[in-house]
């Protein structure tokens, strides 16, 4: 079993923000309140969008036989996001 690694690109947005929403359904949602976890659920697609554009952020995807198990950005600053 390898691990791909590749850019991430706008045509993984919708597989990347359920991701998030999956792990953050585990580990972030439980702690907050019903206010903050619909904000947080709805920031998801648009905080995606804004690190796989390129602009100001390195996004790479991580997946096993095409299925999609890990994400990470890096800001121009070299920062993890």
């Amino acid at each position: 079993m390898k691990i791909a690694f590749e850019t991430a690109t706008q045509s993984d947005a919708s597989s990347l923000a359920a991701l998030v929403l999956d792990v953050s359904q585990q580990s972030i949602l439980p702690y907050l309140e019903s206010n903050g976890k619909n904000a947080y659920v709805a920031s998801i697609q648009s905080d995606i969008n804004t690190v796989i554009d390129g602009s100001e952020y390195q996004s790479f995807k991580a997946s096993i036989n095409n299925k999609l198990i890990g994400f990470a950005a890096m800001r121009n600053t070299n920062s993890l996001k």
